[in-house]
């Protein structure tokens, strides 16, 4: 992974989430192209973090919970079922 991604990956979980995530507990294992909008979207899977999960943008999220693949909620963001989906049937690229 290029560094300035680490960077940027890791300054968002701390951001976002309060974590401290380092980059040989990374894995990548997910790309989504949307073409209409010119845009790849990695998803990486994190084998540990540390610090605790805090919801530090309550105003973009209302709570963070934990769910079995097979039991998500309905209100989640629109195209991530999709996305989910794919990662759950080992499908590593989607358009």
């Amino acid at each position: 992974m290029d560094k300035k991604y680490e960077i940027k990956l890791s300054i968002k979980a701390k951001e976002e989430i309060g974590i401290t995530i380092n980059r040989d507990d990374l894995e990548i294992i997910h790309i989504y192209h949307k073409y209409s909008k010119d845009m790849l979207k990695f998803v990486f899977k994190a084998s540990k973090y540390e610090d605790a999960i805090i919801n530090n943008e309550p105003q973009s999220c209302e709570i963070i919970e934990w769910f079995e693949i097979d039991k998500l909620p309905e209100n989640i963001i629109p195209g991530i079922n999709f996305e989910l989906e794919n990662i759950k049937n080992r499908k590593y690229y989607s358009t």
